[in-house]
């Protein structure tokens, strides 16, 4: 081995030993935009009910209200998830005395729709439920089926399961029988709903 080949081989090995040595000193980290990161898609609303969406990194916030956004999952797409909720645990009247309303940021499928009749303990045969799109579009009505209620109440919770495409924007929620629709003050006297949905399909 000749005095070249001498030179080339230490420098070799110096610099070997140079890129271990960085590396236990200071460790590699990923960019908080790297590609192979998850991206999650946010709905960012004002207090006027404008939305515009958004692609975060998943986990980072971007700090604004985020409005029925639809999880991102990489298992399944189209799992249904929380549109809208105003049930709660305390005690309930009949006969709301304000309109039960909520917003959709975009096209929705609709899975499930309750509302409640807990009407003093007697539950209510179960009736016809809808939804009212701003513009006039009804969705609905739909014959109701019912399941128990706390207690064993019968036919206190009203159920539908429409499957059908919602349109975004402000609807509000109807009830057949609303003189034993259950309402309180945490639910700001609007009767008591849960809405669910997923993506669209299509």
């Amino acid at each position: 081995m000749n005095i070249q080949q001498v030179i080339n081989f230490s420098l070799k090995t110096l610099v070997i030993s140079m890129v271990l040595i960085l590396q236990e000193i200071v460790p590699m980290t990923a960019s908080p935009f790297d590609e192979n990161q998850n991206i999650c898609v946010e709905w960012e609303c004002d207090q006027a009910g404008n939305c515009q969406r958004i692609s975060v990194p998943c986990g980072q916030s971007t700090g604004q209200s985020t409005i029925n956004s639809p999880p991102q999952s990489s298992t399944s797409t189209y799992s249904e998830y929380q549109l809208f909720s105003n049930n709660n645990i305390y005690g309930v009247l009949n006969s709301p005395r304000n309109t039960t309303q909520f917003y959709l940021p975009q096209a929705t499928q609709l899975t499930y729709f309750m509302n409640y009749h807990w009407n003093s303990g007697r539950g209510q045969a179960p009736g016809t439920m809808w939804l009212t799109h701003q513009d006039g579009t009804t969705y609905g009505p739909w014959q109701a089926t019912t399941e128990p209620g706390q207690g064993g109440v019968p036919n206190a919770y009203w159920i539908v399961r429409p499957n059908v495409i919602l349109k975004a924007g402000n609807y509000t929620i109807g009830d057949s029988h609303p003189s034993s629709w259950a309402h309180n003050q945490q639910s700001e006297f609007r009767g008591m709903s849960v809405v669910k949905g997923r993506a669209p399909s299509h």
